[in-house]
């Protein structure tokens, strides 16, 4: 039988002694809930806290946790005397992302174009992790970056590569430039950097623009085959850098000035300021 009760700090202490026998606790998850919490963001929602026979809880530690991290009161859907046969089909739907809420509520979204607004909404400062926006700060990123992010994946559509980090950063360089006329250096510069186009000497020649996204055609494929990978908001991180030093026509006097994997990322920003 099925409740709608509402949870405090307290209680949430109280029923987090009977979790014996859970996962670990994912700590990133719980403080993902307890932000949206704390904005009054979260929704009873159809997934249940799950109580077995016993009393030990099955299911619902992370947002029990979250409510002891942020100290509010929530209403949840509470489930007791759960049988053991539905343990077997717990977890096992396929899970919906922003995107797919985001559509559900009628703002048309798919989860590359969520990935894309991600690394647009991520702080600079942050190192290696992308932010988790909430779905309302979601479409609010779409509403901002929505007409940059379709002409950057029209823009790249031809490479058959227009997910995720090269949307977004095409999408920074045309909000930076207000298609004022370089959209071709954008599409160039992903161009070399996937298939390295340009004659040899371009590839050699430092103080040739080609020079940089043959540098980052050269360096991605180093690390396939040492079946290594950056991080994905260092990844982009990098390619900002070195988008906006190809668009900006930067001339390097040696190898050593790009120093991938050292690339110097500056300090904010650069089509930001």
């Amino acid at each position: 039988m099925a409740e709608i009760r509402s949870i405090t700090p307290a209680d949430a202490r109280l029923l987090l002694e009977k979790n014996t026998a859970n996962r670990a606790l994912n700590k990133s998850a719980v403080h993902r809930y307890a932000m949206a919490m704390l904005r009054g963001e979260w929704r009873v929602g159809n997934d249940a806290l799950c109580f077995g026979k016993d009393g030990l809880l099955l299911n619902g530690q992370h947002r029990l946790n979250a409510v002891l991290l942020s100290e509010t009161t929530q209403q949840f859907l509470v489930r007791h005397d759960v049988e053991q046969d539905d343990l077997k089909a717990m977890d096992q739907g396929n899970k919906r992302v922003g995107a797919d809420i985001a559509t559900l509520l009628g703002h048309g979204m798919t989860r590359a174009q969520a990935k894309a607004l991600r690394l647009l909404g991520t702080e600079w400062s942050f190192t290696a992790t992308m932010s988790t926006p909430s779905v309302d700060e979601l479409i609010a990123l779409d509403e901002e970056w929505g007409p940059y992010l379709g002409n950057a994946m029209k823009l790249l559509v031809s490479n058959k590569r227009n997910l995720g980090i090269p949307v977004a950063a095409a999408a920074e360089t045309l909000r930076w430039q207000e298609l004022n006329g370089r959209q071709s250096m954008v599409a160039d510069f992903f161009s070399i950097m996937w298939e390295n186009t340009p004659a040899t000497d371009r590839a050699t020649d430092s103080r040739h623009a080609d020079f940089i996204p043959c540098q980052f055609h050269k360096y991605t494929n180093e690390l396939a085959r040492a079946g290594k990978q950056l991080r994905t908001f260092n990844q982009y991180k990098l390619v900002i850098t070195g988008l906006h030093a190809y668009i900006c026509q930067h001339k390097l006097t040696s190898a050593k000035s790009l120093d991938i994997p050292g690339m110097a990322i500056p300090a904010v920003n650069p089509f930001r300021g």
